[in-house]
């Protein structure tokens, strides 16, 4: 495709891939048919390791050595109607339960039935949770921060 000049004198960028607010999504799969109530608003998750830098007398060189891997993730929802945060919040919150993974799908572009994203949370437990409603709106949101094992991201 040809590049026209603008007036300026520079070229006209092409268009990439398109991306529509409409059909981006971060939904959960593989959980209990809890999760499919839960209304999220926010999404966020981190994925830590521990590196320590190694030091030698002898010579000038630099050893890095991994500890530890781990991962923290939020979220934020509104209670709906479908009356299954406390279930949700028994199943994720009691460590006894710890076999269950969250798996974060993504999609973004014109297609809704494309996933682009697969984050994969292994043995998640919610550590705190946090209530509040406001009298603009009189929704009541909740918001937990939980942690977990390891974390796969595959693009799909």
């Amino acid at each position: 495709m040809a590049t026209t000049t603008d007036v300026f004198g520079r070229g006209t960028p092409e268009i990439g891939t398109p991306i529509s607010a409409e059909k981006t999504r971060m939904t959960f799969s593989g959980l209990s048919q809890a999760a499919g109530g839960l209304l999220l608003q926010q999404v966020q998750v981190s994925y830590t390791q521990q590196i320590t830098r190694l030091y030698t007398l002898e010579d000038n060189r630099v050893y890095f050595v991994a500890g530890r891997q781990q991962g923290q993730m939020g979220a934020a929802h509104v209670i709906g109607p479908a009356g299954v945060v406390g279930s949700f919040y028994s199943q994720y919150g009691n460590v006894c339960n710890a076999g269950g993974n969250f798996t974060l799908l993504g999609s973004a572009g014109c297609d809704i039935n494309n996933t682009t994203l697969i984050i994969t949370l292994e043995r998640p437990i919610i550590q705190s949770l946090e209530f509040r409603v406001q009298v603009e709106d009189m929704l009541i949101g909740t918001s937990f921060q939980a942690q977990f094992l390891a974390m796969t991201l595959n693009d799909a």
